[in-house]
């Protein structure tokens, strides 16, 4: 549909241009606002390649998609958050309560909390404790939307699967603009993925985590 739309736009501007009544000024007028159009159409949405995509997953009566098994538990792992080309490396920290509530925890390898917050399940996002550098609403705001498409993609607008062999979900893609997010998932385990990348490529921003073998005795502290 978008390159209809880009090859027609194309023979309207040729056509626009090689007519004799334009003056030069009017004529370049036009072609910049064909290129602007162009790059405007091509930033929608985030490119995934390979596999096959479905708007919509097929499910059957009271199926949901489940990309993070969200039973009680707490897991740990080991993230790279990167940023245009500067990287923070720590633990990542997620647990799943009995009421649903997830608790998600950054700490730096030393051990320092950069990052501490709670998502309910009607969504909202309880603040802990954050460091300065990342108590931003903006930041937050993006986070929580995020983990919310990590753990319930179902309730998520516009989400785009990608499926990979025997069906099973590569990557997905979400948003619009500036905060389009692609989220990866990799290396399968027992049916969910051990390593998840979410990736936004308008801001050159992108959470990598990898399952750790970490024990909860040795990372639950007071969580």
């Amino acid at each position: 549909m978008i390159l209809l739309l880009l090859i027609l736009a194309a023979v309207i501007t040729a056509k626009v241009l090689s007519a004799g009544s334009l003056n030069i000024g009017m004529r370049c007028s036009v072609l910049i606002n064909f290129i602007v159009g162009v790059m405007f159409v091509s930033s929608c949405s985030p490119a995934v390649k390979g596999g096959v995509k479905y708007p919509e997953p097929h499910l059957g009566v009271g199926e949901k998609i489940i990309l993070y098994d969200t039973v009680p538990s707490l897991n740990t792992f080991d993230f790279v958050l990167s940023h245009m080309g500067r990287d923070l490396s720590g633990v990542l920290i997620i647990k799943v309560s009995e009421s649903n509530h997830k608790r998600i925890v950054m700490t730096s390898l030393y051990g320092m909390t950069l990052l501490d917050f709670e998502l309910t399940a009607g969504g909202t996002l309880k603040l802990n404790y954050s460091i300065e550098q990342l108590n931003r609403k903006r930041i937050l705001d993006l986070l929580r939307r995020d983990f919310e498409t990590l753990f319930n993609p179902d309730k998520t607008k516009g989400v785009k699967f990608l499926y990979g062999a025997g069906l099973t979900i590569e990557a997905l893609t979400t948003g619009r603009g500036i905060t389009a997010l692609v989220m990866r998932f990799n290396n399968l385990k027992d049916g969910f993925p051990s390593q998840i990348i979410m990736d936004h490529p308008r801001l050159k921003l992108s959470l990598k985590f990898e399952k750790t073998n970490y024990t909860s005795n040795e990372s639950d502290g007071s969580l």
